[in-house]
This record gives structure tokens, C-alpha cells and sequence, in this order.
């Protein structure tokens, strides 16, 4: 019973946000008649194209609006990597046991990801660089798709110069 209240909850917050974000997205003619068929229209789009209704594929990210770049069945994933910790005595091993000084190095990282071409992040110094780098990756979400999300890899090779 308490299981079902909290999902009557969540229920109803999700629509809730999605009301809000139409009401961003369209703007104050959001609730005008015209506003509330062309949600319908979309929503009657995709369970054409589903076999399902509108609620269980869209998200509040999902609306279709003339600005969106993706589509309804299409999501972005995002990768943040902020920076990393290098091991200086593995590195000296990778170079035949030389000894390395921080500010003698410059790394990036190369990220591949599903059927996308590889990313690279900027250079950075030290055994501790920062990269600051957002990767944003535009999918379809289909059953191929979700099969190598469940997989939970994405291979980031290290790269490595001496200055």
C-alpha cells in the first residue's frame, strides 16, 4: 500500500514537470488550445510510431519543439570528467623506471563511446591534470542501444607525452 502511494507520487511530480517544462518550452501559450493540440499531436506521433502510449516514451526531456536538436525516441548522454590521479611510480615503470617530474608530463584522455568517434580532452599537466571536458553523445534509443548501455563501459585511453 505505501509502495503504491509512493508511486502515485512519483506519478504525479513526473507530470507536474512535464507541465512546467511544456509550459518553458512553449512559453505562456503553452495552456492556450493550440498549445495543448499540438502536445497531443506529438504525443499521438509517438504511439503511432511505438505501439505505446505517448507517457511511457516521453520524458519531460522529450518534447518536440521547433529548437529541439533530438527527437522522441533520441536521448543524450552526457560524460563529465573533471580530472584524474596518475600513479607516478607506475608511470616511471611504463617508461623503463625514469624518474618523472610533475611538470614534466602532459596527458589527454580519448574517449569511445557506442558508434561514435572518439573525443579527446584538452593536454594537461601533472599526476593530477585537470580536464574539465563535457562529452555530450546523440542516440537513438533502440534495443541495440540499450543492450550496450547494460553493458555500464566506455573505454578512455590515456595518453602521455614527456615535455
Amino acid at each position: 500500500s505505501n509502495n503504491r502511494i509512493d508511486e502515485l507520487n512519483k506519478l504525479i511530480m513526473h507530470r507536474n514537470k512535464t507541465l512546467l517544462t511544456i509550459q518553458k518550452t512553449v512559453g505562456s501559450n503553452a495552456l492556450t488550445e493550440a498549445g495543448l493540440a499540438r502536445l497531443n499531436q506529438e504525443m499521438e506521433k509517438v504511439k503511432k510510431q511505438t505501439g505505446r502510449p505517448a507517457d511511457e516514451e516521453l520524458s519531460e526531456f522529450s518534447i518536440i519543439t521547433e529548437e529541439s536538436e533530438i527527437g522522441a525516441l533520441e536521448n543524450l548522454l552526457d560524460l563529465r570528467i573533471q580530472g584524474a590521479n596518475l600513479d607516478s611510480s607506475n608511470l616511471s615503470q611504463l617508461l623503463g623506471n625514469k624518474d618523472l617530474n610533475p611538470n614534466q608530463i602532459s596527458t589527454f584522455l580519448a574517449v569511445d563511446f557506442y558508434n561514435h568517434d572518439s573525443k579527446n580532452t584538452d593536454l594537461a599537466d601533472t599526476f593530477k591534470p585537470i580536464y574539465n571536458t563535457l562529452f555530450s553523445f546523440k542516440n537513438v534509443v533502440d534495443d541495440f542501444y540499450l543492450k550496450n548501455l547494460e553493458k555500464g563501459t566506455i573505454t578512455i585511453d590515456v595518453y602521455m607525452t614527456r615535455n
